[in-house]
């Protein structure tokens, strides 16, 4: 819950990294490999933010533990 633009801003860069490798594993800037899962979602979600609510697919990111490439 009210979460900060920049906390928003990192959640959109890991989401926009992970949907552009289709579901296959990335890495982020702090080291810890994700994939991105609920493709397919008609599903929306509102994150509340400081600055207003934000309205998105309803994405999940799934990150993998103890993964190396």
């Amino acid at each position: 819950d009210n979460i900060s633009k920049e906390e928003r801003l990192i959640f959109l860069r890991w989401l926009s990294l992970g949907l552009s490798k289709k579901g296959k594993k990335v890495k982020n800037e702090y080291g810890q490999y994700f994939t991105i899962g609920n493709l397919d979602t008609e599903e929306r979600i509102s994150i509340s933010c400081v600055d207003g609510d934000f309205t998105m697919p309803a994405y999940e990111i799934m990150f993998v533990e103890g993964d190396r490439e």
